[in-house]
């Protein structure tokens, strides 16, 4: 990936899209949201998670060399507006977005839900989806007053 390739602007609409994703209407709206990280990405890519767009910094894809089927997905951004769709302090240099998987439940399984209701830090939230997952919860239902589960 060649700096030519790289996006500069915050008018394109490439950036615009990805940007939106950091809102939850527009995830809910687009059905997709925003992972960082390449361990995270890997992780969802291991359980079957494909991504729609691949997004690294510029400073990550120097020397980048991607599998052809990744890298169609692949865009580059340069490091400022790159540290604009992220809210780590330090961040690794990769995004991908992933749209919203449907889980279907399993046939002849009885129900096991979660309810969320008002929890409002996101690191509470998913440390109960985890252990939920557990468990062996099949659903979990997140109720308004709730951190957005699809949040960055």
């Amino acid at each position: 990936m060649g700096p030519e390739s790289t996006i500069r602007s915050r008018q394109n609409p490439i950036y615009k899209q990805i940007r939106s994703l950091l809102r939850r209407d527009r995830r809910h709206e687009e059905r997709a949201f925003l992972v960082e990280g390449p361990r995270f990405i890997a992780d969802a890519q291991r359980f079957g998670a494909t991504p729609l767009q691949l997004v690294f910094s510029e400073s990550f894809a120097a020397g980048l060399e991607l599998p052809p089927n990744q890298a169609r997905l692949a865009r580059v951004f340069d490091d400022e507006l790159f540290a604009s769709l992220t809210d780590t302090v330090t961040s690794q240099g990769m995004i991908a977005v992933f749209p919203f998987p449907d889980i279907p439940t399993p046939r002849n399984t009885i129900p096991f839900v979660l309810v969320a209701d008002g929890i409002q830090d996101p690191g509470n939230l998913g440390t109960l989806i985890r252990s939920a997952a557990g468990a062996g919860v099949t659903r979990i239902l997140t109720l308004p007053g709730t951190v957005d589960p699809w949040a960055p």
